[in-house]
């Protein structure tokens, strides 16, 4: 009897050869390679910021089309 599992891609023992253990002295931890590009063009801008929202994606969603539902009856 196959396993469930067996014809998923990552059965394929050669999707994980990319990966290297974090620290060689207990293997089970594994990261994937970094990629250390050798150009400036994939810096981001000295000025950039990156923040979080402070609301959910859904339910800042869910607020915009209340609204726009409140704007069109009052209008």
């Amino acid at each position: 009897m196959g396993s469930v599992l067996g014809d998923l891609p990552s059965f394929d023992p050669h999707n994980f050869s990319q990966l290297r253990p974090s620290d060689p002295s207990n293997p089970s931890k594994m990261i994937p390679a970094t990629h250390h590009p050798t150009h400036s063009r994939t810096l981001p801008p000295p000025d950039q910021v990156i923040t979080t929202e402070a609301k959910n994606i859904l339910i800042r969603n869910f607020y915009q089309r209340a609204e726009e539902k409140i704007f069109h009856v009052v209008s």
